[in-house]
């Protein structure tokens, strides 16, 4: 943007500095000049400064002026007040709940009889590189430079007249459903939305028309909150008084009445409010005092330098700022305040060197969390993987169930990268299958990464953590070397979880996939599992899921051969976090074993085909608290009279803790094990 010396200094004085000065002032102060050139024709300089986006509001000369004035600390000069225009004649009939406009003026102007720019305002606009064409667009791009004020002309030929006797009513200011409309005898002249202004260009003045409209208003803060606009944001007319009046002089036409609307409810101020040890602290020290903060006084005097209009509350600390109008999209957040305090105060002035803060560094438990997990597996002879969180929406069509939770990504690049995953185990299968063919066939890998699922109900995305494996190995154990090896079963990828879950101090439970409830189910990812040999993990205490352990469904993996049996399991690692706790020494409590000789009673009980032996554990145990020490199974066997039960060897040990076991004790455990008989016969 480009900037004339001689139209800074009619609005600030600037006698007392030179060209050099102001040029590393603006510097230091943000602002980047690109170039000076000097013009001998017109003996004026011009600066050409590169304007920053979050800066628009310097893109007018009356704009880098009121920056001036900051910086300098010095008032805009009071301009010579045009009052002729500014009598309101006619209000302009509008609606009471209009929110995009605070303030409009129309006037008519009519019988223009000079459509030439005088040469003063050709100069002007060749100096920013604008071509003169007609006096009203000269005037209009003119305002447009030095106010930052857009001034809209149209056609009154173009628009039919109503009758006389109603002319005061004839301008309308109207409020539809998505916009606003500025109307001239029920032609719409500018249609306004939440962030978007359209003209009426069929109306729109050309350079033969000698009878015009001039439209002018000012957006109201509603509207500068939706949009990072740079034109008609300062609540100053004196640009338009100044159009009319070059109109008036140089196109010798008659201005007619002015109509005019103003609503003060929409001019709202927008207040701010910090703390002034945040200041301090985020500033630093200063160089004019040893290791001191920028004082009360100092803060308020450069708040008010920016027209900031400052209070202090003595007992909060608090500084209560009124943001201007115009630079609401600027100055949003206590950081940009803070910002502007250091920029106008020097940063030169302030110490560029990081505080030491003598403080060790925290690991988050997370990351402890996560490494110690990487270890295990990585000790047990897993191989970690990193797959990309991105993925085809479906990997089979038995996934349909999982669709509706995952999150599509807009415009693609491939269609193998279309969805964020919602699953570890898909690339993961993928990674197992890709070895197979590479004849790597006893591959056992692990992944920890992130997944993304979408909330259906509470409509939104969520980011989790989660850890997946694949437990398969054909060459798992072996009792002799003579002997085969053998596979590595369900039963062994059970015991490395449990042993895992030991590892990191979580009791867990084991629960059958086909008793949970829809709920339940709604948010576990099932399809890479086949649904038969797969159990649910919970937690022991609050019962909730942590994740699921199974066989995969054979429908995915059939490439591999149909022998081997594939393990996998995926955990909520966002739930072992939380309820991760490290025990200390503190909190275990140390019980010394008994001394006194215990009684073993091996019984036989029939139960239900699907009833869980840990319920028939627990019942046992519940008997007889002080007495029972264990409860053993130690065989099992089908009942051949009746398919639907099944026959379970339990071994019960008894021990006394402060004596031996007398014929009292012995007669209360036979009762015991009676009860336990009779409790499941009568099933």
């Amino acid at each position: 943007m480009k900037f004339s010396w001689q139209n800074l200094n009619y609005f600030i004085n600037l006698d007392h500095i030179t060209i050099h000065q102001l040029t590393e002032l603006l510097t230091i102060k943000g602002f980047e000049i690109d170039n000076i050139d000097k013009y001998t024709n017109i003996n004026d300089y011009i600066f050409d400064i590169a304007i920053t986006a979050n800066r628009q509001d310097t893109l007018s000369v009356i704009g880098i002026a009121t920056e001036l004035s900051y910086i300098l600390n010095k008032n805009i000069q009071n301009q010579y007040q045009i009052l002729q225009y500014q009598i309101n004649h006619n209000n302009i009939i509008n609606q009471l709940n209009i929110q995009y406009i605070s303030s409009i003026r129309i006037n008519k102007i009519i019988n223009l009889q000079t459509y030439l720019s005088p040469l003063w305002l050709i100069n002007y606009l060749k100096i920013h590189d604008i071509k003169s064409s007609n006096l009203i667009l000269d005037i209009k791009k003119y305002i447009k430079i030095k106010w930052g004020h857009d001034i809209h002309f149209f056609n009154i030929k173009d628009v039919q007249f109503s009758n006389k006797k109603h002319e005061h009513n004839y301008i309308h200011l109207q409020k539809k459903d998505l916009y606003e409309t500025i109307t001239y005898n029920n032609n719409t002249l500018i249609e306004i939305f939440e962030n978007k202004t359209n003209i009426n260009h069929e109306l729109i003045y050309n350079k033969s028309s000698s009878s015009i409209i001039a439209c002018s208003y000012i957006y109201s803060n509603k509207y500068l909150e939706n949009i990072k606009n740079i034109y008609n944001t300062i609540d100053n007319m004196q640009g338009y008084y100044e159009a009319l009046q070059l109109i008036a002089t140089f196109g010798k036409g008659c201005i007619s009445k002015s109509y005019s609307y103003t609503n003060n409810k929409n001019i709202k101020e927008y207040n701010l409010y910090i703390h002034k040890n945040l200041i301090q602290s985020t500033l630093g020290t200063t160089h004019n005092s040893k290791s001191q903060y920028l004082k009360k006084q100092i803060i308020d005097k450069t708040l008010k330098q920016l027209k900031l209009k400052p209070q202090y509350n003595y007992y909060n600390k608090h500084f209560k700022i009124t943001i201007p109008r115009y630079r609401i999209n600027d100055l949003c957040r206590k950081i940009d305040l803070i910002e502007e305090i250091g920029r106008i105060y020097g940063y030169q002035n302030f110490i560029d060197k990081i505080p030491y803060i003598n403080k060790k560094g925290n690991i988050s438990k997370q990351y402890q969390m996560i490494k110690y997990i990487r270890q295990y597996f990585r000790d047990i002879g897993l191989h970690e993987v990193i797959n990309s969180s991105l993925n085809k929406s479906l990997l089979i069509q038995t996934r349909n169930n999982d669709r509706s939770h995952t999150i599509n990504v807009y415009n693609p690049l491939l269609e193998d990268q279309s969805n964020l995953r919602y699953s570890l185990l898909d690339n993961i299968l993928k990674n197992k299958i890709h070895n197979y063919k590479q004849k790597n066939n006893n591959i056992e890998i692990f992944e920890i990464g992130k997944v993304f699922i979408h909330d259906m109900k509470k409509n939104i995305q969520q980011e989790k953590i989660h850890l997946a494996g694949i437990l398969s190995n054909t060459k798992f154990i072996k009792t002799s070397w003579k002997s085969k090896p053998s596979d590595l079963n369900w039963f062994h990828a059970k015991g490395i979880l449990e042993q895992f879950f030991e590892k990191i101090q979580i009791g867990i439970t084991w629960h059958p996939i086909n008793k949970l409830n829809e709920k339940e189910q709604q948010y576990l990812s099932l399809s890479n599992f086949d649904i038969k040999n797969t159990i649910c993990i919970r937690n022991a205490i609050n019962y909730k899921i942590i994740g699921l352990l199974g066989i995969v469904n054979p429908n995915i993996c059939k490439d591999i051969v149909n022998n081997e049996t594939i393990n996998i399991f995926e955990l909520h690692l966002n739930h072992l976090i939380k309820y991760y706790h490290k025990k200390s020494h503190l909190s275990y409590i140390f019980n010394s074993y008994s001394i006194y000789p215990s009684v073993t009673r091996d019984i036989s009980i029939k139960i239900y085909k699907h009833k869980p032996i840990k319920e028939v554990e627990d019942f046992i145990y519940n008997v007889n608290k002080s007495l029972i020490q264990n409860v053993e199974v130690f065989n099992q066997y089908k009942d051949v009279n009746n398919i639907n039960k099944k026959c379970i060897g339990i071994r019960i040990t008894y021990n006394g803790i402060n004596k031996t076991l007398d014929q009292n004790d012995l007669q209360v455990i036979e009762q015991n094990i009676q009860f336990i008989l009779q409790t499941y016969q009568s099933e």
